[in-house]
């Protein structure tokens, strides 16, 4: 899988970052429960880091990711098996990021 594990590496120059937005169509709460853990297995991230170190939990459903050799539409598709094993239909956005900000989240 080409995913990667390590958000300590992602200032090296081929690494892409991503962000992916999942929306169940009429879920329950133990729909997303499951869509996060098909997520996480996939090596997507819930977190992300800030560069000067804090950790920042993202909003619901949104999630972080990195690869060295996957496009956004690849990083995509992962998400959207990931969103297919709740059983609902699934709005799935990706795009590829160089920089982020955030603002009103405390750090965890």
């Amino acid at each position: 899988m080409a995913i990667g594990e390590r958000p300590d590496k992602l200032k090296e120059t081929n690494m892409q970052w991503f962000i992916t937005r999942v929306e169940l169509h009429s879920a329950a709460a133990a729909d997303y429960d499951k869509l996060h853990e098909a997520m996480l297995a996939q090596k997507f991230r819930r977190t992300v880091r800030s560069d000067d170190g804090p950790e920042y939990e993202l909003p619901t459903a949104m999630y972080f990711s990195h690869s060295t050799d996957l496009d956004a539409a690849g990083v995509r598709n992962i998400a959207v098996l990931a969103a297919n094993t709740t059983g609902r239909r699934s709005y799935v956005f990706t795009c590829a990021t160089s920089s982020w900000a955030l603002q009103g989240q405390a750090a965890i």
